[in-house]
């Protein structure tokens, strides 16, 4: 079972903040179920459109690299 936290770098925030967003993303993803990846959404992206993941369909079992 694998399950993984990820967070993005803010430019100029300390290693511990870091660290922390992305291990509360790795609490968040055992609390939701076994073999998952959870992304700390806390990066400001812009729109709704530019999201990290935006464009993937949660409900696809198939990713990019079958195409």
């Amino acid at each position: 079972m694998f399950s993984a936290g990820l967070s993005l770098y803010k430019p100029g925030e300390s290693a511990n903040t870091f660290i922390e967003r992305a291990d509360k993303a790795l609490y968040r993803a055992k609390r939701l179920g076994r073999n998952r990846i959870e992304l700390d959404m806390t990066y400001p992206t812009g729109t709704e459109d530019e999201k990290p993941g935006a464009d993937i369909d949660p409900g696809s079992d198939q990713d990019d690299t079958d195409q």
